[in-house]
């Protein structure tokens, strides 16, 4: 799709920009394809889920739920308007998505049904450590989990918005999340790494500084890695990947992108995806070195001094080295998969 944008303001002069192209358009790098793969929906898309080549999910804006059948994206009933944040499979029948103003849905016997659940708060992300041991948490740190049977209110003192889950093995649970708070003569902005213990999360890691947590995967609880990007002034300026070695925060790579989720099949299998101004990014970890892919970048385009319009990179999942899914803004779907 083309987008034309020209204008006469304040001496500035804005120009032409093609930021994405046709359905199935494919570009190469580092060895991979990247596909650009027809949406069944314009709505945001949030979050994906990869099961296997043939079972992808994806949710969104609007109660938007699309599902990949190893041949072609079509759009599933979800019985909600609500905009949906994050979805997750323990196996190809059994799924769950959650969102915005408490709501909760399940994926059972090929359909999905609305799971009544006491709150109003933003749930904005789910992980499992086994079928019958889950996680969610959301706004105002609240954290949910599921037994097998039903979801319970767990325990949870803090008042964090939580960003992102990473369920290990053992039970274990990590989080990040943000922390506005007023101490009557200041506004303090706090970014937190935070370790479930004894029923109540416990803050590992504070930062006040410009650093915005986006993703986490951990591994152990002595091993795991963060994206941090860079704000001030509500503008990014890339992202510090970072490790966490058990007792501090070690910056492992640093990205001119804005990255804004993680996903880690091993750790030494990892991907992240985002954006900077005129470039959509997808980077890959071998072990060794995290590599840029490639970005979708806009043609033609020339703009300085002024913010273009583009589209975002929100989520992505992958099951191997060898392919991955990625989803964002207006309903974009891409597949990338190694030569």
């Amino acid at each position: 799709m083309n987008r034309m944008v020209s204008a006469l303001a304040l001496g500035f002069f804005l120009c032409l920009c093609q930021c994405d192209g046709s359905d199935d358009e494919q570009e190469e790098g580092q060895g991979y394809v990247l596909t650009k793969i027809q949406s069944p929906t314009r709505n945001d898309l949030s979050s994906v889920f990869m099961v296997s080549s043939d079972d992808v999910w994806a949710v969104g804006s609007g109660g938007a739920i699309v599902h990949w059948n190893g041949s072609f994206w079509g759009l599933v009933r979800s019985r909600t308007g609500i905009d949906l944040k994050a979805v997750y499979f323990t196996d190809r029948s059994n799924g769950w998505a959650v969102g915005r103003d408490g709501v909760i849905l399940r994926y059972q016997n090929y359909d999905w049904h609305s799971y009544s659940y006491p709150t109003a708060e933003w749930l904005t992300s789910i992980c499992f450590n086994s079928y019958a041991d889950g996680w969610i948490a959301g706004s105002n740190g609240v954290t949910i989990h599921y037994n097998g049977t039903d979801w319970k209110e767990a325990g949870s003192s803090i008042k964090d918005w939580i960003n992102d889950l990473s369920c290990i093995s053992g039970g274990d649970l990590w989080a990040i999340g943000s922390l506005y708070e007023y101490d009557g003569t200041a506004e303090h902005h706090y970014r937190d790494l935070l370790h479930y213990v004894n029923n109540d999360w416990q803050i590992v890691k504070r930062n006040e500084d410009h650093l915005e947590f986006s993703g986490i995967a951990f591994f152990s609880n002595n091993f795991g890695k963060l994206l941090a990007m860079y704000q001030h002034g509500g503008i990014c300026y890339g992202t510090n990947i970072l490790k966490y070695n058990g007792n501090r925060l070690i910056v492992e790579k640093k990205i001119g992108f804005n990255l804004e989720d993680l996903h880690c099949n091993s750790p030494d299998d990892c991907w992240a995806a985002g954006n900077s101004d005129i470039t959509r990014a997808i980077v890959h970890y071998d072990g060794d070195n995290w590599n840029v892919i490639l970005g979708e970048k806009c043609r033609e385009c020339q703009c300085t001094g002024y913010p273009i319009n583009y589209h975002t990179f929100l989520s992505v999942h992958s099951i191997s080295s060898n392919e991955a899914w990625v989803v964002g803004t207006d309903g974009k779907i891409f597949h990338i998969e190694r030569r």
